[in-house]
């Protein structure tokens, strides 16, 4: 469940910005 998108998405614990 990992998706990049505009905004910040916490995945697994993990922040993608």
């Amino acid at each position: 469940m990992h998706q990049l998108g505009d905004e910040l998405m916490i995945t697994d614990g993990t922040i993608y910005y």
